[in-house]
């Protein structure tokens, strides 16, 4: 907004001590897993700037509710072949009230701080620029979702709505799956939720 009229604006970036601390905890958590039986998964959750007045804000406050209660039944699973990391990009200008809600002491769990960020995509592809070589390789797979979004879609304990996906994704020649594809025009996976 406001490049055709050559307005300075500074480009969406997250705040780098919480990308630190984050990026630190993830190889952390790759160091544990890196030997252990399981896939390694990589959740990229971005959570919108949204204020009390707006009119989404109890929807968007109950989606975070659902992903979290996933979350929470993940970590305590003792079953689950599917190893995760909970990334949540959280933009704000000024203090989200999301933000709270989100476990961050859990060890496979970081919140990096976003002052602006233009969408839920944006996000994610502009944190998975920013990563090394040595953190991509130290995933098997990265998903991407939002508080836009009402999932897990189904099966939410012992992480299995992941296996879901993954099923999926690990079959011969695939790189991308999401639970809804449109037909209109060319086929495409929507991004408002995916895997790669």
């Amino acid at each position: 907004s406001g490049k055709n009229e050559f307005r300075s604006f500074s480009p969406a970036a997250p705040k780098r001590e919480s990308w630190d601390a984050a990026a630190k905890k993830l190889a952390a958590f790759s160091m544990a897993h890196s030997s252990s039986a399981g896939k390694r998964n990589l959740m990229i959750f971005h959570v919108e700037d949204i204020g009390s007045t707006d009119d989404a804000y109890d929807l968007t406050v109950n989606n975070v509710k659902v992903f979290l209660a996933a979350l929470y039944h993940h970590t305590k699973s003792t079953t689950s072949t599917q190893k995760a990391f909970y990334w949540f990009n959280v933009a704000g200008l000024m203090e989200n009230p999301f933000r709270r809600l989100i476990p961050a002491n859990l060890p496979n769990v970081a919140i990096v701080d976003w002052k602006y960020a233009s969408s839920s995509f944006n996000s994610f592809i502009q944190t998975v620029k920013m990563f090394d070589e040595n953190t991509l390789n130290n995933v098997d797979a990265i998903f991407s979702s939002s508080s836009g979004v009402r999932g897990p879609l189904v099966q939410f304990q012992d992480g299995l709505w992941i296996e879901e996906h993954r099923h999926l994704l690990d079959a011969n020649n695939v790189g991308l799956v999401g639970p809804i594809v449109n037909c209109e025009g060319k086929t495409h996976v929507q991004n408002h939720m995916f895997v790669v």
